[in-house]
């Protein structure tokens, strides 16, 4: 492997955090109760997996986009998101690494 564990999880928590800041500045226009208004649309289907990569694999702190973190919450306020978490399927270890 060319590239360190170290250097992988740097390089991810840099990536994450930079795309999710972009995000968060154009959610400052969109949002409602979700990503677009107060549905939910294709853009919380696709969000809740990489905020939950920030989150729990990168450890990017989502407390500087307050808006991410509301809809993240909010999504999983509902049945199929609590399903559909990875942390409740039988598959996913306990241990998640870079």
């Amino acid at each position: 492997d060319k590239f360190p564990t170290l250097e992988k999880a740097k390089w991810g928590h840099d990536i994450c955090a930079n795309e999710l800041g972009k995000l968060e500045k154009i959610l400052e226009t969109t949002a409602g109760k979700y990503c677009v208004g107060d549905q939910i649309t294709a853009a919380d289907i696709y969000l809740v997996p990489q905020v939950w990569n920030a989150d729990r694999r990168f450890k990017v702190d989502l407390t500087a986009m307050p808006i991410i973190k509301r809809v993240y919450e909010t999504l999983f306020e509902h049945e199929a998101f609590k399903k559909a978490n990875p942390m409740n399927q039988p598959y996913m270890p306990s241990n998640i690494e870079v």
